[in-house]
């Protein structure tokens, strides 16, 4: 069990020992407290809400107001392309299939384009019952089920505001359709525990909200972080919770981003102190 150092910062909640941040996934270990790299954002996308890995140069970018997808060049520190596939809007994620990209909106529509070397892209939208009141903001490409994992950081269920817990939904990419149960509850129960267990502060980590989704690629785990609750949840295919992270509220000022690279590096994307996005390579 992990133990805390009572040591109140004020709003940033409680200082943990170095073991708290520090975890492993497969053969990869990772120390949330001390990233390897950092990428100071363009102005462009002062508010990146979602990142997708392309390839060991590129991450794609996507932030909450415009309609366009950014490729970023972790070399070159810059922005190298500019698609442009739809209106003004709260976009919250992004993720790639192949060579196609699929874009999720806080009201539960997807939008699908190919990855071309054009600025402006023909993107086909999927609605789908999720809503405002889910707050859809993280997005996921299961390859094992062929699917996309949808995470709702408010009400979990489509038609009932009462149900204590956060969901992730499946989306079948091979029919374009949402299945309307769960694929998995997080209930808040049960995520209680799990800090209990971990001794991690209650107050400091709740409420959590789910804010990005990405999946490790050889353990196929569940990693979801929370910029409300600044907290990272590991969790197994059918939704246990393995493992609890705390995000130091210095170094994460709003995490909203998140992905791996085939061989298990971490990113994580976050809005900074005076409009300045950042990600962070772990």
């Amino acid at each position: 069990m992990f133990m805390l150092l009572m040591v109140d910062i004020r709003d940033h909640g409680f200082e943990y020992q170095e073991e708290s941040y520090d975890f492993t996934l497969g053969e990869n270990r990772y120390i949330l407290n001390k990233p390897l790299k950092r990428w100071n954002m363009p102005i462009e996308l002062k508010e990146i809400s979602g990142i997708a890995y392309k390839n060991e140069r590129t991450l794609m970018c996507i932030q909450d107001e415009t309609g366009i997808v950014f490729s970023f060049d972790l070399i070159d520190e810059s922005i190298n392309q500019r698609i442009v596939f739809g209106n003004p809007g709260d976009y919250e994620d992004i993720t790639l299939v192949d060579r196609s990209i699929y874009v999720l909106k806080s009201n539960g529509q997807l939008y699908n384009f190919a990855l071309t070397g054009s600025g402006k892209a023909d993107a086909i939208k999927f609605s789908t019952p999720l809503s405002e009141k889910n707050d859809t903001e993280g997005l996921a490409f299961d390859a094992l089920n062929n699917r996309l994992l949808i995470a709702c950081k408010n009400s979990p269920l489509i038609d009932d505001n009462n149900y204590k817990g956060r969901a992730v939904y499946a989306f079948d990419i091979s029919d374009n359709h949402l299945q309307e149960i769960p694929l998995m509850i997080i209930q808040k129960k049960n995520y209680k525990e799990a800090l209990l267990e971990r001794g991690l502060d209650e107050k400091t980590h709740s409420p959590f909200q789910p804010s990005g989704i990405a999946i490790h690629p050889s353990t196929g785990m569940i990693a979801i972080i929370c910029s409300v609750g600044k907290i990272m949840l590991i969790l197994d295919r059918d939704g246990n919770i393995e493992n609890l992270i705390p995000l130091e509220s210095k170094l994460f000022v709003q995490p909203e981003g998140i992905c791996f690279s085939p061989n298990g590096e971490l990113f994580i994307s976050s809005e900074g102190k005076n409009g300045k996005g950042y990600i962070l390579k772990f």
